[in-house]
């Protein structure tokens, strides 16, 4: 009988381990891919920018990365709490409306895109100190210099309550199954009027430059001379 009730013991003893272990690898498991948690997150509501006699207040169109040759339209992006998603397309960027419009004052905007080739997948191949230029609806043209680019998990929207001098966030996302966020934060560096037909005089002449440097070049084919 004691042999029985020792035995017992023992059993029972054995079965709670394994049940904590168990319990303790789903614990880890949850808290390590993000992916398998489909709770909504708490998007925390626009914050309006506080304006000043001379402030430059604008929401995003149009996003220009020279350096990597990158030019995108810039849609408004929403989150669905229903079902924990947001606004996305396979061409545009977004720009998330919960986050401050592009201003010279404060607070983070944030512009969001798919990890493709075609929108934010070149991200990657963003060098220190380059220059992100972003066009707003009343023709105002936003000029961002790179700071830093950090990786954090989707549930992570500390960047909402950003408060400080005006920066300009970039996400995209990045690992090996998109389960994570790769955040590229810009410092403002400058604000202009754009003028729209100034652009294009400057398109034309540097078109007009290039037309000059190939006509003097000894591989640009020669017309004949016109015969009388």
């Amino acid at each position: 009988m004691k042999k029985w009730l020792e035995l017992l013991r023992k059993t029972r003893f054995y079965v709670a381990v394994g049940l904590v272990n168990v319990a303790s690898v789903f614990t880890l498991m949850t808290v390590n891919n993000p992916v398998s948690s489909s709770r909504a997150v708490t998007i925390p509501q626009a914050k309006s920018v506080v304006q000043k006699p001379d402030a430059v207040i604008g929401k995003p169109v149009r996003l220009v990365i020279p350096s990597l040759n990158l030019q995108l339209q810039i849609d408004e992006g929403f989150y669905n709490p229903a079902d924990a998603s947001w606004t996305l397309s396979g061409f545009n960027a977004h720009f998330a409306m919960p986050s401050m419009l592009a201003n010279d004052q404060t607070g983070n905007t944030l512009l969001y895109g798919h990890n493709n080739k075609d929108v934010f997948g070149p991200l990657k191949q963003l060098a220190p100190g380059a220059i992100v230029e972003v066009l707003t609806d009343n023709n105002h043209l936003f000029y961002y210099k790179l700071q830093s680019t950090t990786t954090i998990p989707p549930e992570d929207v500390s960047i909402f309550a950003y408060e400080g001098p005006p920066i300009l966030t970039l996400q995209t996302c990045s690992g090996n199954w998109n389960e994570l966020r790769t955040m590229s934060t810009f410092t403002l560096d400058r604000v202009v009027k754009f003028n729209p037909n100034a652009e294009i005089e400057r398109q034309n002449r540097e078109k007009f430059m290039t037309d000059l440097d190939n006509l003097s070049s000894p591989a640009y084919p020669q017309a004949p001379l016109l015969k009388n």
